[in-house]
């Protein structure tokens, strides 16, 4: 196994000016320049740039049935990706079912496994 390389990305000088100027860390604002971020509301962390509830497909519907689906006890089942986003939504879905007290949720054991619920 090779050592890790770790690579300087440069990034505009302008754009980490701009970044900082609008209240980014130095730090931060060069990292973020580097990857191409430019305006600071690229990577707010407040709910303001979020798509509307209504712009997304069928989601009172989904809202609907996996309240139905709680409501009647049934079993549930979480499939999830293995990296970080999908790691992370299936936590927090997890975390969510177990704050009803009316699921039994575990978390999965093997890459090739999912999480019942």
């Amino acid at each position: 196994m090779s050592p890790p390389v770790i690579a300087t990305r440069s990034a505009p000088a302008a754009t980490v000016q701009q970044l900082v100027a609008d209240g980014v860390h130095p730090l931060l604002a060069r990292l973020y320049a580097a990857r191409g971020v430019t305006r600071v509301r690229d990577v707010a962390s407040d709910f303001g740039q979020l798509a509307g509830m209504d712009t997304m497909l069928n989601l009172r519907t989904m809202a609907r049935l996996l309240a139905e689906a709680v409501l009647a006890g049934k079993r549930l089942l979480i499939v999830a990706d293995y990296d970080a986003d999908g790691a992370t939504a299936c936590a927090v879905g997890l975390r969510a079912l177990r704050t009803l007290e009316r699921t039994r949720a575990t978390w999965p054991r093997t890459a090739s496994s999912t999480a019942t619920v």
